[in-house]
């Protein structure tokens, strides 16, 4: 016999926590997708949720994205800010070293004073 829609709720609140705990350390992943469908199928196993529930989570787990969006676009960021920075960086030495062989003249322009003793 399976339980009731109320039973199956209250199992699922009761036992999901130390469920996914295990199914963490047992699979060795901080991913909650594999976590949430092994708690869901032990949840089944043990006849903790009746059959539409079961069916109900398994659906809306396939809607869950992948967790590892936030920290893509994190390091596409982070990766872009740094390029950009090396770039600059090339950019300004090139340019102190166009000033220091164009203005061999002009001493007030260059970075580098030589001064005559």
């Amino acid at each position: 016999m399976q339980p009731t829609d109320e039973e199956s709720f209250h199992n699922h609140l009761d036992y999901k926590d130390e469920l996914e705990l295990k199914y963490s350390r047992l699979l060795g992943t901080s991913h909650m997708i594999p976590i949430y469908n092994a708690v869901n199928e032990e949840l089944r196993e043990r006849n903790l949720i009746n059959e539409e529930m079961y069916e109900n989570h398994k659906e809306t787990i396939s809607f869950l994205g992948d967790d590892d969006t936030y920290c893509d676009y994190l390091c596409l960021c982070l990766s872009t800010v740094v390029i950009t920075f090396l770039l600059l960086s090339v950019y300004v030495l090139v340019q102190i070293g166009q000033r220091d062989f164009d203005d061999d003249d002009d001493d007030n322009l260059s970075l580098y004073a030589s001064y005559d003793l």
